[in-house]
């Protein structure tokens, strides 16, 4: 039988009435406008026994294309627009979308060359940082940019770090291949003592280049004001607060979550611990504080609306939070570095290479791109201290080290880094090819449509990609592709007593349309989820924790949409 009035859809598992009228008709109490083929509505009775495979009809409903399935959390409702659907302990998936240079809301510039220099036979690198602080004393244009250093073709050779210091200048050379008649090559020579012994510096004070102040955490507080609400649900742009005359259309303001014991408490000590015991050397007060930066987007009243959305919710039985002026900075802007080719010597496991390719850190709204990265012991690109920035089409391959902890991760977001955009990059036989090992300062991250490659085997450190400690929030994985599917995985899970205690490694962060092995669970006061249909789901656990919010193992058609963040985006943007 077909559908008299309306669209005709068939129940799958899970499906009941209030929640296809939520998805498809905006409102689950909508459910009496959803009818049987004859027309005929359904009494109560019949709503509560439904069947797979039986069909209804929806009312100007939108239903997925024949071959096509939504997810129940987050699909396109009758009006064309995505819809959220929130469990009862008010999780939801957010919006991933504001991550990247300037939010994702436009494209990354192409700055004029002002400058171009060639190489020079032995170490090159008083050589390139005199051409870059000549660029940095030009007056910058009206769009904030003072203009592109060219590495014309050739090698490069290195035994030191460069640095962009200045806002608004770029750092380009003419291809990331290998070919030296025709690309730029940076080739990084073995530094005279270990990187890894003891007492060290930060890894990034062992790049090749940095973009950026070189500050972890460059934000600086000044007085604070308390969040009146009660609970100001994961996803919300806006706030009301005790004093809001402290604030104005355009601040730089930082929103505080203190990890208090009570919240500390209701995440059951963290997860750390031993299977059996779960509070075994639980996360202290203090260590753990959950922070946003943000711009005010205007105030209305006591409210405040924000520039992107907050990551966690902000439950006052559980931790008071603040918001405050961000009294200084020490950031640069519209920094970037592109088309050029970095290449390590291979130290191994003596540790003597320069320690990562590229940092970002101490900036805003700046760019790597068209870049290739090899042989690095810690990260082929990695960001700390940095907010608003676009990784993209670079590949980072074959870091060499000794395989153990703290090495490794070919794409990594470090503490206070947050809306990041890491988007068609490739990674090839990390630890972690696809990282975020920032802890609860770090937030909003994304990987869209990268490639990841493993050693091909089921070792523990099969480049597994992974929210790493500590509560990082706001992870997207969309589209990654697996070249290993069987051995590879993403992981969003409790991770125990590992490393430094790592507890809770990711909150209401999704993995979407994946190919590989999936690893999902709930953490308590949050959620973690994964929606695809390509992808096989691992239930057994090292650590304490439920399986997460899973959806398509049983779907055999394509998910709609196919990539979340660029549904998410593609809306904001026209909305």
């Amino acid at each position: 039988m077909t559908c008299q009035i309306g669209s005709s859809y068939k129940i799958k598992s899970g499906d009941t009435l209030f929640i296809i009228a939520e998805r498809e008709l905006g409102d689950g109490d909508r459910w009496r406008e959803i009818l049987n083929p004859n027309g005929i509505p359904f009494t109560e009775k019949e709503a509560e026994n439904l069947q797979t495979g039986q069909e209804i009809c929806i009312p100007n409903g939108s239903v997925p294309p024949t071959g096509e399935w939504q997810s129940k959390r987050v699909f396109f409702g009758s009006n064309g627009k995505l819809t959220y659907i929130s469990d009862k302990e008010q999780n939801r998936i957010p919006d991933y979308s504001y991550a990247g240079y300037l939010y994702g809301e436009v494209e990354l510039p192409n700055v004029p060359e002002v400058s171009s220099i060639s190489p020079i036979s032995g170490d090159n690198t008083a050589h390139i940082q005199k051409a870059l602080d000549a660029v940095a004393t030009r007056q910058p244009d009206a769009n904030g940019f003072r203009g592109a250093l060219v590495l014309k073709p050739g090698v490069y050779e290195l035994r030191s770090t460069i640095q962009i210091k200045a806002s608004g200048v770029v750092l380009r050379g003419s291809g990331d291949g290998s070919d030296r008649t025709q690309d730029t090559i940076l080739a990084a020579k073995v530094v005279s003592r270990p990187i890894v012994e003891g007492k060290q510096d930060r890894p990034a004070d062992k790049s090749v280049v940095i973009l950026g102040t070189n500050n972890p955490a460059p934000w600086k507080s000044g007085d604070e004001t308390k969040i009146t609400d009660d609970f100001v649900q994961v996803g919300s742009l806006g706030f009301n607060v005790e004093n809001a005359s402290l604030f104005k259309t355009g601040d730089a303001i930082i929103i505080k979550h203190p990890s208090t014991q009570k919240w500390i408490d209701a995440l059951d000590g963290g997860g750390v611990g031993e299977v059996d015991d779960p509070k075994k050397n639980p996360w202290k007060p203090g260590k753990i504080d959950i922070v946003y930066y943000r711009r005010v987007n205007r105030v209305e009243g006591n409210t405040i609306v924000l520039d992107a959305p907050i990551y966690n919710h902000l439950d006052r039985k559980l931790s008071q939070s603040t918001v405050c002026k961000i009294n200084s900075s020490e950031v640069l802007t519209n920094v970037g570095l592109e088309n050029l080719r970095i290449e390590i010597d291979k130290g191994g496991e003596d540790e003597k290479s320069l320690w990562s390719a590229v940092s970002v850190i101490g900036a805003e709204d700046a760019w790597v791109r068209n870049l290739t990265a090899l042989h690095f012991g810690f990260s082929g690109v990695y960001t700390e201290g940095a907010l608003r920035v676009t990784v993209t089409d670079v590949k980072a391959f074959d870091p060499i080290a000794i395989r153990t902890g703290g090495r490794m991760y070919n794409f990594n977001t470090e503490k206070h880094s947050q809306l990041i955009l890491f988007q068609n990059c490739e990674a090839t036989n990390g630890r972690h090819n696809f990282i975020s090992n920032g802890t609860s300062s770090a937030s909003g991250i994304v990987f869209h449509k990268c490639k990841s490659k493993g050693l091909g085997s089921k070792s523990a450190d099969n480049s597994d990609s992974e929210g790493h400690r500590l509560w990082t929030q706001a992870m997207l994985f969309d589209s990654i592709d697996e070249n290993s599917p069987d051995t590879g995985s993403i992981a969003l899970i409790n991770r125990g007593n590992f490393g430094s205690g790592h507890g809770w490694s990711a909150a209401h962060s999704t993995i979407w349309n994946y190919n590989g092995t999936i690893i999902v669970q709930k953490p308590p006061t949050a959620q973690n989820y994964a929606v695809s249909s390509t992808g096989k789901v691992q239930k057994k656990f090292k650590f304490s924790g439920a399986i997460g919010n899973v959806e398509g193992e049983d779907e055999k058609g394509k998910l709609s949409p196919a990539s979340l963040y660029e549904a998410q985006l593609k809306e904001r943007l026209q909305h």
